[in-house]
């Protein structure tokens, strides 16, 4: 399986940032198949199936198989402590797009909650019709309070995405500010170097997000693993490399993609030591 060029560097200085990232919940980078959180404090990821697989230049968590709807690829901590529930947050994923409408991350435990209307926190993912990004979520813990938003629809064309690309993407939202400042939905096409990060704002109406106990997931929603529940019919099928869940809505210039260039380290770095020469002189 072969990576774009531009992700190694992604992710080795995304992991300083989200180390250092006060907000972050998890950060989960899956190097050398690890599913345990190299920031923050919700602890690390249970493996439904056996779904590790090691590729170069780094590593990556692989959904699916033969069977698309493949309930036994699943990751997922716990969430009774609430760790997930925050009505300002930021969720961040690096990807492969399939061209589905699947979950990147959820506290989901139904699509349908009509049967139990109790599981409905939010979920982010991708979404085929409009080959944009997904983002749902539920005022009252079921269908009646439940909100679906579709950058697409948001701007039309904007966030369009390519099956087999890969892409960072973002969603930060504050969902008591229900202007467009509430919700904004980032993307970044990482197949080859050099282009730009794209972002839409959503207006929106609930006010709140259900604090749902359900699982935090990633690649499905609770209920379409063994941890309780049918297939969704959302599960993502493709390598997922990096998740970050922050308790706080981020500004685009505290996003894992929005870090120094090599380059532009090493200007920081030699500033950093002629301005240690000084010091030792003074």
């Amino acid at each position: 399986m072969t990576y774009p060029k531009i992700a190694p560097y992604l992710l080795v200085s995304s992991l300083v940032t989200a180390v250092v990232s006060a907000e972050t919940v998890v950060y989960y980078d899956f190097e050398a198949g690890s599913l345990a959180s190299t920031g923050g404090s919700a602890g690390a990821l249970t493996s439904v199936g056996t779904n590790s697989s090691i590729a170069t230049p780094f590593s990556n968590i692989s959904f699916g198989g033969s069977d698309a709807n493949d309930n036994n690829k699943v990751l997922y901590v716990d969430n009774s402590s609430n760790a997930f529930t925050a009505d300002a947050f930021t969720i961040e994923a690096v990807f492969q797009y399939q061209g589905g409408s699947d979950v990147l991350a959820s506290t989901f435990n139904s699509v349908n909650a009509s049967t139990d209307g109790t599981g409905i926190g939010w979920l982010f993912g991708t979404r085929a019709s409009e080959n944009g990004l997904w983002f749902a979520y539920s005022t009252d813990g079921g269908d009646d309070g439940r909100h679906d938003i579709y950058s697409d629809n948001v701007s039309n064309d904007t966030l369009n995405m390519t099956s087999g690309n890969y892409y960072y993407a973002a969603l930060s939202v504050d969902i008591s500010d229900t202007s467009a400042s509430g919700i904004t939905f980032y993307l970044q096409d990482i197949t080859t170097a050099g282009n730009s990060l794209l972002s839409v704002s959503a207006t929106h109406s609930g006010t709140s997000i259900y604090d749902s106990g359900t699982e935090f997931t990633i690649g499905d929603i609770a209920n379409a693993s063994v941890l309780g529940g049918t297939v969704s019919g959302v599960n993502y099928t493709g390598p997922i490399d990096a998740v970050r869940y922050s308790n706080s809505q981020l500004g685009s210039g505290d996003l894992l993609v929005s870090v120094p260039e090599p380059s532009s380290f090493a200007l920081v770095a030699g500033c950093l030591g002629l301005l240690s020469v000084i010091m030792r002189r003074r």
